[in-house]
């Protein structure tokens, strides 16, 4: 079965969570049963066998749901995003940590980061795309951030199917951030909200097991502006990223 989209990042909503069901659906037998055991309690002609029943029943609703509740709040925990892309972290940091060590010793790249955008659904007409988990090699969250498909490395690779590496020569900050509006696409307002220093990115996208449709992205990048212009390091993020799309088609 293909994937049809990765999960997001952002935390499910109350009514999107499996224990308020639990409550909804366990909450209208508890009040019946103690309905009926102070019906029964307050009786003229006082039955301690109803009385009795109606109070067990009561009480064994009471801790059934109280178990059930417990049982699909951990269920939750579980289907939360930090949980479900535990994985994926560990695979993209892994990916990071080779290439900075490997980079450390050549005496190339500085303060690289990586990190995975997903395609928000539909993936068959992409609009957005989502980080969804926080940068490898950076102390910045960043996970939850949603950017336009038609900006940036990472929406032109989703668009074109293929790895795209940007190097910029610009020598100050402004020169990147007009650069940034002239030839990818983003407004001077998205350009100012970017991270500082990015002179140098890589964005590999990866496709679904049709391999016909992106379902996210894989984003390296550095202050180094030709680190990924190098053939080593082009080999090293190759069969990286190859092992993370494998990952993420097998995961999801």
């Amino acid at each position: 079965m293909y994937a049809n989209h990765l999960p997001g990042a952002q935390q499910k909503r109350l009514w999107q969570k499996k224990w308020p069901r639990e409550v909804l659906f366990n909450g209208p037998p508890i009040i019946v049963a103690g309905s009926a055991a102070v019906k029964s309690w307050r009786d003229p002609i006082f039955d301690p066998w109803m009385f009795g029943l109606a109070t067990a029943a009561c009480l064994w609703l009471i801790v059934a749901t109280l178990v059930r509740v417990a049982t699909a709040h951990a269920e939750d925990q579980k289907d939360g995003p930090d949980v479900i892309h535990e994985g994926l972290y560990a695979a993209v940091s892994t990916v990071h940590t080779m290439l900075s060590e490997w980079c450390d010793k050549r005496k190339c790249g500085g303060d690289i980061r990586a990190t995975f955008h997903r395609v928000v659904p539909p993936i068959h007409d992409p609009r957005e795309i989502e980080q969804i988990i926080n940068y490898a090699g950076a102390h910045g969250e960043g996970a939850g951030r949603t950017f336009l498909v038609h900006t940036g490395i990472t929406g032109r690779a989703i668009r074109n199917k293929k790895p795209l590496v940007m190097s910029s020569q610009n020598g100050t900050e402004e020169q990147l951030r007009t650069e940034l509006v002239s030839e990818w696409g983003y407004t001077e307002a998205e350009a100012r909200k970017l991270g500082p220093g990015r002179y140098s990115a890589m964005a590999v996208p990866v496709l679904d097991r049709s391999g016909q449709h992106p379902i996210g992205v894989i984003y390296l990048d550095s202050s180094d502006r030709a680190l990924f212009e190098r053939d080593d390091v082009v080999e090293i993020v190759g069969a990286g990223t190859k092992a993370i799309s494998d990952f993420v088609t097998k995961r999801y």
